[in-house]
């Protein structure tokens, strides 16, 4: 199985798992070997089925050795109840320079939480947030990261219906920073008022 390849093997690098239907019981494995596994920097969960409980368990066998760079978490079903976890990691985290949440439930609520790690991260330089349902109220928890945090340099918001609201606070944010180079608005009903 993948988890013994991960305790035995020590050169692998990069793990693409990406479109494969995970289960609980296989990701408690996984999430173990994670922890046990010090040369791993990159993985791919992409589109695996993984519901808020699975993502916390790999997020906790990543966070032991803190050596992932990019992790791919995009097309799942996490939603807001693993964004602590998320934000937490991605204050403390020393390395992880990448992280993909695109399509996976995430509201206001999860992005308001994911905003306290954000503002504190010292590594993430690239951040997909798309597609999600943030909205104006998240658009303006996200547009206060932009404020504090000097280290991220790409973020994409693609499809958030962010509205004029949300969109407004981000604008008026990237006035004061100086790191962000690529920012990605597309799809999120500017000429609506929330």
């Amino acid at each position: 199985s993948i988890g013994n390849l991960l305790k035995v093997n020590s050169t692998l690098k990069t793990l693409d798992i990406s479109h494969n239907t995970l289960n609980e019981k296989g990701v408690r494995a996984f999430s173990s070997s994670l922890k046990e596994n010090q040369s791993l920097n990159s993985l791919n969960c992409m589109n695996t089925n993984l519901s808020s409980d699975m993502a916390r368990q790999i997020v906790d066998g990543i966070k032991v050795h803190d050596n992932f760079f990019l992790v791919n978490f995009a097309c799942n079903r996490i939603g807001d109840s693993a964004m602590n976890t998320f934000s937490e990691w991605i204050k403390n985290s020393k390395t992880l320079k990448t992280l993909e949440l695109a399509q996976n439930n995430i509201s206001k609520e999860g992005a308001n939480i994911l905003s306290n790690g954000l503002k504190e991260s010292k590594s993430l330089v690239s951040f997909n947030l798309s597609r999600n349902q943030i909205g104006s109220e998240g658009g303006k928890s996200i547009a206060e990261v932009i404020k504090k945090n000097t280290i991220l340099s790409v973020l994409n918001l693609t499809s958030n219906s962010l509205e004029l609201s949300g969109v407004s606070c981000i604008a008026e944010a990237m006035q004061e920073n100086k790191t962000i180079d690529s920012l990605n608005l597309w799809g999120n009903n500017m000429t609506r008022k929330a």
